[in-house]
C-alpha cells in the first residue's frame, strides 16, 4: 500500500524541486527535495571544505527563514554532493534534502504547505545559489 505523495514545485529555472511526506494520512513531517548540477568556477585544494561551507550557508538560510508559528525551528538537512569528483570543467549532481515538521494541523495538500516548500526553495536560491563564489547551477547535466 503506498502512503507517501510528493508535488512538484516550479519555482526555478535552476533546479528540480518537489515537497512530499512519507505518509500522507497520518502527516506529522513532510520534506522538499532540491536536485541541480553544480560547475565548479575555479579549482581548489580541498573541497570538502567548499561543500561543507555550501552546506552550512544552506542550513542557516532556511533556520533563519523558517516560519516559527507553523513549524517548529528542528529540521533536517542533507546535502549529497560528493566532494571527491569534483572538477572544474566537469558538472556534478547535488541533491538537498530537508525534513520539516508542522506545529499546526494541516493537510499535506494545504496551500499553506505548499508556499511554506516554495518560500524555503526560493530563499535557498536568492541566498545561497546566485551569489556563490565557487558553483553556477544548472537544472540539466548538458544546455
Amino acid at each position: 500500500m503506498k502512503r507517501g505523495k510528493n508535488v512538484k514545485l516550479n519555482v526555478s529555472p535552476l533546479v528540480k524541486s518537489l515537497y512530499g511526506t512519507v505518509d500522507h494520512s497520518d502527516f506529522k513531517s513532510f520534506f522538499i527535495n532540491i536536485r541541480t548540477w553544480v560547475l565548479p568556477k575555479s579549482d581548489s585544494e580541498n573541497w570538502k571544505s567548499v561543500v561543507g561551507h555550501l552546506s552550512k550557508n544552506i542550513k542557516n538560510s532556511v533556520s533563519s527563514k523558517i516560519n516559527k508559528s507553523v513549524l517548529y525551528e528542528n529540521f533536517i538537512l542533507d546535502v549529497d554532493l560528493r566532494a571527491s569528483g569534483l572538477d572544474r570543467n566537469k558538472r556534478s549532481f547535488m541533491s538537498i534534502e530537508i525534513t520539516l515538521y508542522p506545529k499546526v494541523k494541516e493537510s499535506f495538500k494545504s496551500p499553506l504547505i505548499k508556499s511554506l516548500s516554495e518560500s524555503i526553495v526560493q530563499d535557498i536560491i536568492k541566498d545561497c545559489f546566485l551569489n556563490d563564489a565557487n558553483f553556477d547551477f544548472f537544472v540539466s547535466k548538458k544546455n
